[in-house]
């Protein structure tokens, strides 16, 4: 094997006879074989010797070997190269990769939902439901405390 970065082509990133044909384009930093054309490495997202192979769906990264988050609002799905989640995250996580859990006052997809004031402790609930944790305040009921007596 003939490495264009350590000789055989005199442009890194170029390979073949005369030097004429481009590396592949997911080539790692665009280094690949001087003679066979075939990558070095890939960047993250793509496989195969001439990196031209995306992840199959639910691995990413490097070599593909990242496995998605099962948190993501599609669980095991997400962006080839970053592994970020496509869209939202299951209820009761938030994150680009979906990997945290919801503070305590939130719940819901994307912790977006605030927990009632009106629970037993005031802000404080399932961070998947929404229903409150230990009961609702004086004048209150429903399982998040949302019905107030008249």
């Amino acid at each position: 094997m003939h490495i264009s970065v350590n000789g055989g082509c005199p442009s890194p990133g170029y390979y073949g006879k005369n030097c004429s044909l481009k590396c592949p384009q997911n080539c790692q930093e665009g280094y690949c074989d001087s003679e066979e054309g075939t990558c070095l490495a890939c960047t993250p997202g793509f496989i195969g010797q001439r990196c031209d192979l995306e992840c199959s769906a639910g691995v990413f990264g490097k070599d593909c070997a990242e496995n998605c988050s099962t948190t993501c609002g599609d669980p095991g799905v997400c962006d080839k190269v970053t592994g970020h989640c496509n869209g939202s995250c299951l209820p009761g996580w938030e994150g680009n990769m979906c990997q945290k859990e919801c503070l305590v006052g939130f719940y819901g997809v994307n912790c977006l939902q605030n927990c009632s004031m009106a629970c037993g402790i005031p802000g404080n609930c399932d961070r998947i439901t929404g229903y409150c944790n230990g009961g609702c305040q004086r004048g209150w009921r429903g399982v998040r405390c949302e019905e107030g007596k008249c």
